[in-house]
Formats: C-alpha cells, structure tokens, sequence
C-alpha cells in the first residue's frame, strides 16, 4: 500500500505542524526559566516569624 499524492501531502503538513508547535513550546518553556518579578505572601504574624523569616534568610 502506498499513500496517495493527499496522503503524502497531509502528512508533511501535519509534520511541520509538530514541528513548530515543539518549537512554540520551547520557546515559552525557555521564557518561563527565570523567575522575574515581586512575590507577595500574606500570612499571620506568627507563622511569618516562625516559618518564612528563618527560611527567607537562607535564601538571601
């Protein structure tokens, strides 16, 4: 069995769509690799001073 001249050409299509839809994904993947930005947590005082103040230090 062979494809037909549709076949054939519906598959290359359908190849380069692939193509370029890993290539989208890569690209929003390779964006989202740094985080940017200000981080805002809310919590109660106790908790801040227990739990994110010690750990926050470490990160700095």
């Amino acid at each position: 069995m062979q494809p037909t001249e549709a076949g054939h050409a519906f598959y290359a299509r359908c190849c380069r769509l692939l193509q370029e839809e890993e290539a989208a994904r890569l690209e929003a993947q390779a964006l989202q690799e740094v985080p940017a930005g200000r981080l805002r947590v809310a919590a109660p005082e106790c908790f801040t001073a227990r739990h994110l103040v010690p750990d926050l230090a470490i990160l700095l």
